[in-house]
């Protein structure tokens, strides 16, 4: 009876170890893919954005720490794809703007040099305007790359968006009409105050 005893306990451990072993291994198997899943898919997306590929998002699986980490990711992904956007726009809009002066420049030296227009001081003053003008824009360039990186001391007050508008429509207006050309703002709306310095 004792050895019939020992047997069967013996039995019933390895049975209990072996089922314990069992269900340790499938549960860590589980929680094991359960994180790496997350964390592969962010080290995917990582990947993806050191590449330039600042549209990739990854999974916000729970409200645990791999969540908050996803959503983490997520908002810092989507900043960067905000920058990136903003930055295209802005070398865009300064190829744009150095058009305009560099085509008068280059339109008048080489009107003076073939003879077609004189070398009076009226097309010198035109040149020096048009360099001048660039030259703004390269320090207007210089002082917005200061201000995203965080280099200048921005002093932002609330402004009514539509008084800027309206400055920005009168230093405009001479210009404009000396080409017979009427610049208007357009129709009042509703707009939130903007944050300028």
């Amino acid at each position: 009876l004792d050895r019939a005893f020992t047997d069967a306990v013996v039995v019933a451990l390895a049975i209990a170890i072996t089922a314990a072993a069992l269900t340790a291994v499938a549960v860590s198997s589980f929680l094991a893919l359960r994180m790496l899943r997350p964390i592969r898919a962010m080290a995917e997306g990582s990947r993806r954005i050191a590449a330039g590929q600042y549209e990739a998002r990854v999974p916000e699986a729970g409200q645990d720490e791999l969540g908050v980490l996803g959503k983490a990711f997520n908002e810092m992904a989507s900043s960067l794809e905000t920058a990136e956007r903003r930055r295209k726009e802005l070398v865009s809009d300064v190829a744009h703007e150095f058009r305009t002066p560099l085509a008068t420049v280059e339109g008048y030296v080489e009107a003076m040099s073939d003879g077609t227009l004189p070398r009076s001081d009226e097309n010198l003053d035109v040149i020096t305007q048009e360099t001048r003008r660039m030259a703004r824009l390269l320090e207007d360039l210089s002082k917005v790359s200061m201000a995203e990186e965080r280099q200048r001391d921005l002093r932002l007050v609330a402004a009514e968006p539509w008084a800027l508008i309206e400055r920005a429509v009168q230093a405009a207006s001479l210009a404009y009409a000396e080409k017979g050309v009427t610049l208007d703002a357009p129709k009042r709306g509703e707009l939130a105050p903007a944050l300028v310095d």
